[in-house]
């Protein structure tokens, strides 16, 4: 009986837990749920009202002085989908950037799937292409981490919309102010050295190979952990904490 008694509790946790984790699951915003209602969309409710109200007045003076449109959306979960074909999906169906013209970007972030991506319209590829783009990213990962995002959605959006202005030569007015990433530490003499003694068994050792012979290292080797999707390019990084 009392073997019975606690296999009948164990059921009861086990319940109880698949029922609670039912019940905090998170909400996923699927994307013919979503209407845009002005340039800076929170469906994650992590902006706050000033923040969001400086950003639009921004990505407004764009399209008045500039002709080109930025869009910030931040979800909680991409609905079961890749981050590609969301971001790919909401950017047409949007129609960001102007028909024919192409001249937009996006600015994705999903803040429980802790990913992000930026998508670069044709008529914007030349001023903003890919290097530039994911350099603005990288900074702001820092900010995402510590769950500042009306900090990280500020510093990618203002990026963006100074080179669009400069490319225009234009200037945009009450730029709000880019909170600074916190640095990271620097690293020990001893990490030094071991990542020094790393690099030379690891890279220079293999690179060099034999007398007389010039090795190369295969193209898989120097390819990142993420693709780069052309027309239009895509940016994707985790950020997980």
């Amino acid at each position: 009986m009392k073997r019975l008694a606690k296999v009948s509790a164990i059921l009861w946790i086990v319940l109880a837990w698949i029922v609670l984790g039912a019940s905090v699951r998170v909400p996923a915003e699927p994307i013919a749920s979503l209407r845009a209602s002005n340039y800076v969309n929170d469906f994650a409710g992590v902006l706050d009202t000033a923040t969001q109200a400086r950003l639009n007045d921004l990505c407004f003076q764009v399209e008045q002085k500039a002709h080109a449109q930025i869009a910030v959306v931040t979800v909680k979960s991409l609905d079961g989908q890749d981050v590609v074909s969301y971001a790919v999906a909401l950017y047409q169906k949007w129609g960001i950037g102007a028909k024919g013209k192409d001249r937009g970007v996006l600015i994705l972030i999903a803040t429980q799937d802790h990913k992000y991506w930026t998508t670069v319209g044709y008529g914007l590829e030349g001023i903003l292409p890919d290097g530039k783009v994911g350099g603005f990213g990288r900074e702001m990962v820092p900010l995402l981490r510590s769950g500042d995002y009306a900090g990280a959605v500020t510093l990618i959006t203002s990026r963006v919309a100074t080179v669009i202005a400069q490319d225009a030569g234009v200037t945009l007015d009450n730029q709000p102010q880019i909170r600074p990433a916190a640095h990271r530490r620097q690293n020990s003499p001893a990490g030094t050295v071991l990542i020094s003694a790393l690099i030379f068994f690891f890279i220079v050792v293999p690179v060099s190979g034999e007398p007389g012979v010039h090795a190369r290292p295969r193209c898989s080797q120097l390819r990142p952990n993420f693709g780069w999707a052309r027309r239009p390019p895509l940016h994707c990084y985790l950020f997980g904490r």
